[in-house]
């Protein structure tokens, strides 16, 4: 069935589709979710639920988890009443949220790098400022299930995100109608921060970066119930240290293949925890 992006438009494609038997998925995030010229992640969530999924899709590129789930987030309001409502909100099958990338990458990724200096590689540049905003979103992430809890008809919805795959740092920006636009979202700033020609010290800077992410979020899987982070570090990757260009679009997003890839292994996750709508 086909995603909407306004509760005015969700409303009626329920009415199109009357019955009560069709799964209401609620999406937020990032471009990873709502690329408009890729197969993003609620592609191929839709693809994998057989088109049979009824998608509010809130997610926008460039959002960063401050603007999403930050208490003053301008989004956060309009998620709790979705979520905890019942005039304004759903009983849910699912939520999903892809959130953290832009708080990484781009300029943001030069306050968290030191200058490179010898004596040091790759992730140990990484300095304490990318911990306190690692704190933050988790502790956005917290909210977010906090609200979920105190909702009567969503308190066993699960919610499930994802930790990102592992990128190949590389100048190649947004590529479209054959034209490319920018240079990237990484490698341009490591580049700038003295690691011109140190490839495998960016590698392993954007792999610190992705693990410190998954690490700290992991954790609340045992704190809060039906919460499930996806692990997709190195599913696009031939192995731990090389992610395979072939599968993807530009330096930070999938192609049809990656996206595909990893809208199966969140669907195979999801059915292990009995989490996938039946």
């Amino acid at each position: 069935m086909p995603q909407v992006s306004s509760q005015l438009d969700f409303a009626q494609l329920l009415q199109d589709f009357p019955g009560g038997s069709t799964p209401k998925v609620l999406v937020e995030g990032d471009s990873w979710v709502s690329h408009p010229f890729l197969p993003n992640i609620t592609v191929q969530l839709d693809m994998e639920g057989n088109g049979r999924f009824c998608i509010l899709n809130l997610a926008q590129p460039g959002d960063t988890s401050k603007r999403m789930l930050g208490r003053e987030g301008p989004q956060f309001k309009q998620l709790t009443q979705l979520i905890e409502t019942k005039r304004w909100g759903y009983k849910w099958d699912f939520i999903f949220i892809s959130a953290a990338g832009n708080d990484i990458v781009g300029d943001e990724i030069m306050g968290y790098v030191d200058d490179w200096a010898p004596g040091k590689t790759g992730r140990q540049f990484i300095n304490a400022t990318y911990d306190t905003e690692i704190k933050s979103i988790v502790d956005d992430y917290e909210r977010l299930l906090m609200s979920r809890d105190a909702s009567e008809e969503n308190k066993d919805t699960p919610i499930v995100t994802h930790a990102y795959a592992y990128l190949e740092p590389r100048l190649v920006g947004t590529k479209l109608f054959g034209a490319m636009f920018g240079r990237g979202w990484v490698q341009q700033y490591l580049d700038d921060k003295g690691f011109k020609g140190r490839l495998d010290d960016q590698r392993d800077i954007v792999r610190g970066l992705l693990d410190k992410f998954h690490d700290a979020l992991t954790p609340l899987q045992t704190q809060y119930k039906h919460f499930l982070v996806v692990d997709n570090r190195t599913l696009l990757s031939t192995d731990a240290t090389h992610p395979n260009v072939a599968w993807w679009h530009d330096e930070i997003h999938p192609n049809f293949t990656g996206f595909k890839m990893v809208g199966q292994s969140i669907r195979n996750k999801m059915k292990d925890k009995g989490y996938w709508p039946t």
